[in-house]
């Protein structure tokens, strides 16, 4: 009988409740309004944390790494949403639900916590008990928020308002988040908590991960992780001769293609068409592509701030310096003075480069200590423990 009535209650939940749902799941205000009136009856949990990585496109970053040590080290109930839940059903220790689905929003009225790298939609305001830990994603290069979207500033702010912490990876990145998401909240300047593993891993880890990826024993390995251009959306092209590339600096080496989501789907078989070149773009976890490999390719990306806590190589190949710097984002720094490493703006220029790793130390080691020292200071492979500390709360080893 039980099985009976849960078969037509079921029926009946996706014939019309859902799809009532669907139909005015892009309306935002009205989704708002539907959201406000969840909360009000939806208790509070306040062992359970809601995350999300990349508006629910990975199991990534520095959520993965607070709900990894929560899940080892606490008894919170961790729930996890993605766009394709399907993808993600091994993780262990973890509840994981459809974005913008009836039940999340369900967890969100839900949770005690949530621990986001992305905003959360703007329709959406949380309880005032709620606790919103905003990680972010990387130390500013390139302008954001405020600084960049003018005539944004209200959405801006009513994104921001949201949050109850921020973390920040040095000072002068906590400067430039205050001010460009308009916080004046507790900014937590603990260093990245998703860095801390890579710090952690030995030779044995870093042959596990070569051996999943198929990743040869015998090669050295260029990571190539350009940033993503806001400009590139319809008119993408590799700026790189991949075979070219090989041809010249022998086979000794292969390249790992760490592309932003939009770019990668564009490649086509002309690109990669190489048995030492790898396309990781759509892999989640780029700290272990950066574990691995032996030197970086990179040009404005945030990934040189975290590549630089390994102490390895980094080459800037920034071929669109002049057109990205004047007409797209535009930067905070000076980007000559401050990248620790050569900055080339051509193919042959590049593989020089690459040739000349040997003498890389003698001509950078100064700059490269220099911007470690400034930014990097607090990456000391404990950063998600002092961050989970601070929002929630341990006291006398026990869980708030």
């Amino acid at each position: 009988m039980r099985k009976i009535i849960k078969k037509i209650v079921t029926k009946f939940f996706n014939k019309f409740l859902l799809q009532k749902f669907n139909k005015i799941a892009s309306n935002y205000e009205k989704m708002g309004k539907i959201f406000k009136n969840i909360t009000f009856f939806v208790p509070l949990d306040k062992k359970m944390v809601f995350f999300e990585s990349h508006m629910g496109k990975q199991y990534s970053c520095m959520p993965r790494a607070i709900s990894e040590y929560l899940i080892e080290n606490s008894d919170y109930k961790i729930i996890w949403c993605f766009n394709r839940p399907e993808n993600y059903q091994s993780i262990k220790g973890v509840k994981i639900i459809k974005r913008l689905s009836p039940q999340y929003y369900y967890y969100l009225a839900r949770s005690k916590y949530f621990v986001l790298n992305q905003p959360l939609p703007r329709f959406i305001k949380k309880k005032y008990n709620q606790i919103f830990l905003q990680t972010w994603h990387g130390t500013p290069l390139k302008k954001i928020g405020g600084d960049v979207h003018y005539e944004d500033i209200e959405k801006v702010k009513a994104v921001t308002h949201n949050w109850n912490y921020l973390i920040s990876q040095n000072s002068y990145s906590t400067e430039i988040l205050k001010r460009a998401f308009f916080f004046k909240k507790e900014v937590i300047e603990e260093g990245y908590p998703k860095n801390d593993r890579f710090l952690k891993w030995d030779k044995t880890k870093i042959h596990e991960i070569k051996k999943s990826l198929k990743i040869p024993f015998d090669k050295k390995i260029i990571l190539y992780a350009p940033t993503w251009r806001d400009d590139s959306r319809n008119d993408f092209k590799l700026q790189l001769d991949l075979k070219d590339i090989k041809t010249k600096i022998g086979n000794d080496w292969v390249i790992i293609l760490r592309l932003h989501s939009v770019l990668s789907s564009k490649l086509t078989s002309k690109d990669i068409d190489n048995q030492n070149v790898f396309d990781y773009s759509s892999y989640d976890f780029g700290e272990e592509l950066m574990a691995i490999s032996d030197v970086m390719i990179t040009d404005y990306s945030s990934i040189m701030f975290d590549y630089s806590v390994l102490t390895k190589p980094i080459i800037f190949y920034a071929y669109d310096l002049t057109d990205y710097g004047d007409k797209l984002r535009g930067m905070y720094l000076d980007y000559h003075e401050t990248v620790p490493g050569p900055v080339v703006q051509n193919q042959s220029d590049l593989i020089s480069e690459i040739k000349n790793l040997s003498s890389y130390w003698n001509r950078y080691k100064d700059k490269y200590t220099n911007f470690r020292a400034k930014f990097v200071y607090k990456d000391d492979g404990e950063s998600t423990d002092r961050v989970v500390n601070r929002v929630f709360k341990k006291r006398n080893g026990k869980w708030k």
